[in-house]
């Protein structure tokens, strides 16, 4: 029989029918403070069960009373579903090895080459840099076509690279996939320090999430949401990696004859700075993702959006209503001074990209648009000359007659400006510039037309007087 326990008073204790002892928390604090006892609360970040102890930490409270509560801000997110390498985000280095983008992913050997001393690597040519007390986070999913051969490395992580993939990393933090293992690297100037291989099994084909938690401190090193290892930064120095900043990288490398065709293929990453609200505008945070719409995105022809061909005369448009005098995002222009007339032209025509498996869709969101125009040749002749200009958005069709109709639909129209030139107006004289600035932007959904469109109701046919200028557009994608 088991002893009872009794408290002052000789009240005994009680429990549940269970066996569990019943306790009561003070319910009149304000007459018994001194009753009211208290916990520790620590976040369980792993049980021990790769690492053999619980990892735990405390969460924070400031000065002022209140919990501390992380913000994450995105800094940069691809998806290889694309069929050719984004040139406006990242840069490749082949060194025999071929990288290809097919079958909604990166593959790190699509020639499946074997042969030594070949390499091939590619990084974005944004860096990110360790800020205070905040972390970055370098994600990235990624499989194996086969098991790891020997001669055969493979580093993905946050990493500047060398000139050539056949050199190791000059810094950052990755992980490094050999015949070994599975490994974490920390590289301080060119200067490797590694783990020891984590206790993890590859599938073939199977895609595993790989997480690297960086701080001024310390990094972390997480599999499938399972951390793998925790290491502080090397003695003597002041964090992990040497640079304050580094790119997010990729590298593939056969240090001799490879034992067999190995590829890594990467379906995508994200860098994302933890525990601080930059507090960015929308619009900063997508162009730093390489996603203003001064160029084409991932997926779409590559280069700049614009007509402003380097060291070249813009071709002389042919005005029209039904057809795009120039297919771009706005940029340089020329045309023949028309006739006057009420007709609308689609100067710019530009359709947003229409979707495609290898293709994400994207809007396209207008936040200005700006007009500068000047005579060339020969001077304004007869009657004055008025410009009046309108930014169109959404038109299912080039043409700016399209209806409005179940599956088709009519640009929305939003006035610019008008600008004019007097008669004798020279050769060389500059008309006012036309800006709107869109606090409510307008948006371009995939498949669908931003036009600039241009309206002459005075002038006088002259096919030496040229009109030339330029369209800004301030956008971007998301």
């Amino acid at each position: 029989m088991g002893a009872k326990i009794a408290g002052a008073g000789g009240v005994e204790v009680q429990t549940n029918a269970a066996g569990q002892l019943h306790v009561v928390p003070e319910t009149d604090v304000a007459t018994n403070p001194g009753n009211v006892g208290a916990v520790r609360v620590f976040s369980e970040n792993d049980p021990g069960t790769v690492t053999g102890s619980a990892y735990l930490k405390s969460a924070e409270t400031s000065t002022d009373y209140r919990l501390r509560i992380g913000t994450d801000s995105v800094w940069d997110t691809e998806q290889f579903n694309y069929t050719a390498q984004n040139t406006s985000k990242h840069k490749y280095t082949p060194t025999t090895l071929t990288m290809t983008w097919a079958g909604g992913s990166l593959n790190t050997n699509g020639g499946s080459v074997t042969t030594t001393g070949t390499a091939c690597q590619i990084q974005t040519y944004r860096y990110f840099p360790l800020l205070g007390a905040g972390a970055v986070y370098f994600e990235t999913t990624m499989c194996l076509s086969a098991a790891m051969a020997a001669n055969i490395n493979i580093d993905f992580g946050g990493m500047t690279l060398a000139a050539a993939g056949t050199s190791i990393p000059t810094d950052g933090v990755y992980f490094r996939i050999s015949s070994g293992g599975v490994f974490g690297v920390i590289n301080s100037n060119g200067v490797e320090v590694t783990t020891s291989p984590f206790t993890f099994t590859r599938s073939a084909n199977v895609f595993n999430k790989f997480t690297i938690t960086s701080t001024q401190s310390e990094v972390e090193f997480w599999i499938d949401d399972i951390l793998m290892a925790h290491v502080d930064r090397g003695t003597g120095v002041s964090q992990p990696h040497y640079a304050a900043s580094v790119p997010f990288g990729i590298r593939h490398h056969h240090t001799g004859v490879a034992g067999a065709v190995v590829q890594a293929k990467f379906g995508g990453y994200s860098v994302t700075l933890g525990d601080m609200n930059t507090e960015r505008l929308w619009a900063s945070t997508m162009a730093g993702q390489g996603l203003s719409s001064v160029q084409g995105a991932s997926g779409h022809t590559q280069g700049q959006t614009a007509n402003n061909v380097n060291s070249t005369v813009p071709a002389t448009a042919t005005l029209s209503n039904t057809a795009a005098g120039y297919a771009t995002l706005g940029g340089k222009f020329l045309f023949a001074a028309p006739a006057g007339a009420e007709t609308d032209y689609a100067l710019f025509a530009y359709l947003n990209p229409v979707p495609t498996t290898g293709i994400t869709g994207r809007n396209l969101v207008i936040r200005g648009v700006w007009i500068e125009t000047f005579n060339a040749v020969v001077a304004v002749a007869t009657t004055p000359t008025v410009l009046e200009w309108s930014l169109g958005v959404g038109s299912t069709a080039v043409s700016l007659a399209t209806g409005e109709a179940a599956a088709t639909r009519a640009p929305r129209r939003i006035g610019i400006g008008n600008q004019s030139f007097i008669v004798g107006a020279l050769a060389g004289a500059i008309a006012s510039r036309c800006v709107v600035n869109l606090d409510a932007p307008v948006v371009v959904e995939p498949g669908t037309y931003l036009h600039i469109i241009l309206r002459v109701p005075y002038g006088t046919a002259t096919a030496t007087e040229l009109f030339r200028g330029m369209v800004g557009i301030n956008g971007y994608w998301e």
